[in-house]
């Protein structure tokens, strides 16, 4: 929406693609979630909706070439809807009021309106699901864990591989073929590193996920967990 000249120069099939794979994905990720669940990996089924905010994050720090970052901090109505071109999101004019523009008012908005009701959720879900196991957790802080999940290891892995993924970029010339190369080699040695040094099992993440939401080790681990209720026949 910040590249094209004008509204009409954004092609129809971007558009149907980019509301399609918004519903795809998700079914994706709660299928993908709730086998996870089914074969008791929790810390796997957590891991996998803190994948999807670091893709999100990546996007919006990084993007296809290194600007997304310059691109969301861009609102074109404040530059009578002159296209985004590099720098214009950081340039003058823009930065700190791009804090009262018309794109920033729509995300509050939105924040408005979504946050309250998903936290809700989600804190009432960990609340329930943790009773099931006969374990006391307060939907505030099951809400707050999430949260602190979304703008912690997710924005900072996600910060984590757009810089790695920017230095190997400049370091092969940025250009054609090398530039796909940095994200072919960037983004698995990022999160190779970020799994290594905070997500295994084991890892100081791990422990704070499973201590703060009082998640069994075996199941944290990657063990077979049996659902409750569910009988065993020997």
């Amino acid at each position: 929406m910040q590249v094209a000249d004008t509204f009409a120069d954004v092609p129809p099939w971007l558009v149907l693609a980019f509301g399609i794979t918004n519903v795809t994905q998700g079914i994706l990720g709660f299928w993908i979630t709730a086998r996870l669940l089914a074969r008791g990996r929790r810390y796997l089924a957590h891991l996998n909706w803190v994948l999807g905010y670091f893709g999100m994050f990546f996007i919006l720090l990084y993007g296809w070439d290194g600007h997304g970052y310059d691109r969301f901090l861009y609102d074109r109505d404040m530059f009578g809807g002159a296209a985004w071109h590099a720098g214009a999101g950081i340039g003058p004019g823009a930065g700190a009021p791009f804090l009262a523009s018309s794109v920033a008012m729509t995300l509050y908005l939105d924040g408005v309106f979504l946050l309250p009701p998903m936290l809700y959720l989600v804190g009432v879900w960990q609340r329930d699901d943790a009773a099931r196991r006969g374990v006391a957790l307060g939907a505030g802080r099951g809400a707050l864990v999430v949260l602190a999940l979304v703008f912690g290891p997710a924005l900072g892995t996600a910060a984590l591989s757009a810089l790695t993924v920017g230095a190997l970029d400049h370091a092969l010339g940025g250009a054609g073929a090398m530039h796909a190369l940095s994200y072919l080699v960037g983004l698995p040695v990022s999160l190779a590193a970020a799994w290594w040094a905070l997500y295994a099992p084991g890892r100081p993440l791990h422990r704070m996920i499973l201590r703060a939401l009082a998640l069994p080790p075996d199941a944290a681990a990657g063990g077979r967990e049996v659902p409750a209720g569910v009988g065993v026949v020997k």
